[in-house]
């Protein structure tokens, strides 16, 4: 969440501020004037206004105290600075609002958030979710388990199953679909996930964890021109993650996707 990165911001600023505050050094008035002469230059402090203005000669700039004058101005604005950041985000944090689903809902009344999660627990999706399904065969060599227990896949599998159910978002994981190939025949996929909206349409999410690998890719991007064939489009209605190229997830952009964008689909709010 943007909040979440408001206060890290805040404590890194407050974390700097304390270390600036340990050091001892005193700033003084004027500013650092540099004045070249021939091959060499010269640093001089200058004060006053531009009716009354005085130089003070320190030295070259190499010189520790013109370098010192130099860095203790520096630490100075910085701190300046550190300190209105400080102030715009403290503003920030007290006017922003969080917009995900759920802080939207408690802004409102009870009978709103009963109405809309009851659309999702009970009646068609509540039986939808109890139906037995065909699912994929596939034995992965290096399963991973959920919170609940079911085996799945990957790791990048296993994150998103356990956000979908901690979200209470109805999906079916690895179920067996029927699509039109390009020859009009009937043919078998398994997105990871397919999720039932409460507009009787489908969002389904496929986690993508070996796209350096080039059978897998090739067999992805196979798949994708099914998926477009049969009006299953990314960003529409077909959601796309991956592991990155070292092999980790990235948890906190799938949880702000599933929270921000799939379940608001879900309940028909987006």
């Amino acid at each position: 969440m943007f909040r979440k990165q408001l206060e890290n911001e805040l404590d890194n600023i407050n974390n700097m501020l304390g270390r600036l505050g340990r050091l001892e050094f005193e700033e003084q008035e004027g500013s650092l004037l540099l004045v070249p002469r021939g091959t060499e230059k010269y640093c001089y402090w200058q004060t006053g206004s531009s009716n009354d203005r005085t130089r003070k000669y320190l030295g070259k700039p190499a010189d520790p105290v013109v370098r010192e004058a130099a860095i203790n101005k520096a630490r100075a604005k910085r701190l300046d600075i550190l300190n209105e950041d400080k102030a715009a985000i403290e503003r920030a944090l007290k006017r922003y609002k969080d917009h995900d689903l759920d802080s939207v809902l408690k802004t409102m009344g009870k009978a709103y958030r009963d109405v809309l999660y009851d659309s999702t627990s009970t009646g068609r999706i509540e039986s939808w979710k109890r139906m037995p399904y065909m699912k994929n065969s596939y034995k992965a060599l290096n399963p991973s388990r959920t919170n609940d227990g079911t085996i799945v896949k990957s790791k990048g599998e296993c994150l998103i199953y356990n956000a979908l159910d901690a979200e209470d978002i109805p999906f079916q994981y690895d179920p067996v679909i029927e699509l039109i190939d390009e020859n009009g025949n009937t043919v078998t996929k398994s997105p990871d996930f397919k999720i039932a909206c409460v507009d009787r349409s489908f969002i389904y999410m496929e986690h993508a964890g070996m796209l350096l690998d080039d059978e897998y890719r090739w067999g992805f991007a196979e798949k994708l021109k099914l998926y477009l064939l049969n009006g299953i489009v990314p960003g529409d209605n077909l959601f796309i993650t991956s592991d990155t190229k070292s092999g980790g997830i990235n948890a906190y952009a799938i949880n702000r996707l599933i929270r921000n964008v799939i379940k608001p689909r879900a309940l028909g709010l987006a």
